[in-house]
C-alpha cells in the first residue's frame, strides 16, 4: 500500500534493532518490479538476494550507484517502469 495515500489509511508501528556498523535500505516496490525482456517482472525476493549479493559494496560512497548498476545488470538493461526511490543509512 502507498505510504499516505489514503487519509483513512491505518498502519503497524514495529521496531528493529540496527547494529552497530549496519546499512539501512528504505526503498518502495519500483526499485525490483522491473519488467525485463520476455515480460517477466522481478521480484522482491530476487532484489534481496541481490542487496544481499551488493552487501559489501553498499558501504561505499558510491554504494547506491553501485547497487542500481547491479540492478541494471541483472535486469538487462531494462528500464525503470514505476517511480523508485531508496534510501541508505549508514551507521557508525
Amino acid at each position: 500500500m502507498a505510504v499516505g495515500l489514503f487519509e483513512e489509511s491505518t498502519y503497524d508501528v514495529e521496531s528493529l534493532e540496527v547494529g552497530e556498523g549496519g546499512c539501512l535500505l528504505v526503498y518502495s516496490d519500483g526499485l525490483y518490479e522491473v519488467p525485463r525482456p520476455g515480460g517477466v517482472m522481478g521480484s522482491l525476493s530476487e532484489f534481496m538476494d541481490l542487496v544481499e549479493h551488493c552487501r559489501g559494496l553498499l558501504a561505499d560512497d558510491n554504494g547506491l550507484d553501485r547497487l542500481l548498476s547491479q540492478i541494471h545488470d541483472f535486469t538487462a538493461n531494462a528500464p525503470f517502469t514505476d517511480d523508485y526511490s531508496v534510501i541508505r543509512a549508514l551507521l557508525p
